[in-house]
């Protein structure tokens, strides 16, 4: 048997749909919990059959999770979470560690990459302009703003520094939204609230710290909470997300910003 199926898996006529089915039976094993020692023996032919390529792995917090599926269609690997894939070099190097919200920050831009619903709400010189992460410049153009972002946290010394440098970060993550924005309980929802923990950690140890996920009516927030806002269609008047986080330190305060629901 599987000499017949390498046979078909080299004829273009049934490639993709023998892939499809040697890919659905290895997640089924994977599925199934504890592996027998049958089962692991089956996944290494499996993954001989397949090939290198089948997976493109990101690190994960300790879950392992299906994100995007292998495409037979296209031969396009599929990606999945998994603790034991390699960081990026280059957000570790930036952020002067490896770190939690590094790992996060690799699992954004996995994400943006397959994912055409998502846009960048960072602000620019010339004003708000979402950006679409079906665009290789939209790509290329975050990921170069969030190292940057990631080495001025890396450089920063004094804790209070380093905690603004933290919300730019943070508001670089956050600003990578689906529009509409994901509904909570999505994984990407849950990707945000990860993020939005490691801040508010961070902001604990610093003495008279004090950072605020704005919500709610926008016309309720004070004066000057927020600057360079996104509007999005939704609930008119409602802030549908908070980009970045409101802060206050030692009487130095960081605006917030957030996305305002608009017909």
């Amino acid at each position: 048997m599987y000499q017949q199926l390498r046979e078909l898996l080299e004829d273009p006529a049934y490639r993709a749909v023998v892939r499809g089915y040697l890919l659905g039976l290895d997640r089924a094993i994977e599925d199934a919990g504890p592996e027998h020692p049958a089962a692991a023996l089956l996944r290494r032919d499996l993954a001989s059959l397949l090939g290198d390529g089948l997976w493109d792995d990101v690190r994960s917090l300790g879950e392992r999770e299906i994100l995007f599926p292998y495409d037979p269609s296209t031969g396009r690997p599929g990606l999945r979470l998994d603790p034991s894939a390699p960081l990026p070099a280059d957000l570790v190097s930036a952020f002067g560690q490896e770190h939690p919200l590094v790992v996060l920050a690799a699992q954004v831009l996995a994400v943006a990459e397959r994912d055409g619903e998502l846009v960048d709400l960072l602000p620019t010189r010339d004003g708000m302009a979402a950006g679409r992460f079906d665009q290789p410049a939209t790509v290329e153009g975050y990921r170069a703003e969030l190292l940057e972002r990631m080495q001025r946290y890396g450089r920063a010394a004094d804790p209070r520094e380093r905690l603004f440098a933290l919300l730019d970060v943070d508001e670089a993550l956050c600003s990578v939204v689906h529009r509409p924005p994901a509904a909570p309980g999505t994984w990407w929802a849950g990707l945000t609230t990860r993020v939005r923990d490691e801040v508010f950690r961070a902001a604990a140890a610093v003495p008279g710290a004090r950072v605020t996920e704005l919500s709610g009516r926008f016309a309720d927030l004070a004066s000057g909470m927020t600057r360079d806002d996104a509007a999005m269609i939704g609930p008119p008047g409602m802030v549908l997300g908070c980009l970045r986080l409101w802060a206050s330190v030692d009487g130095r305060t960081s605006p917030g910003r957030v996305i305002i629901g608009t017909r």
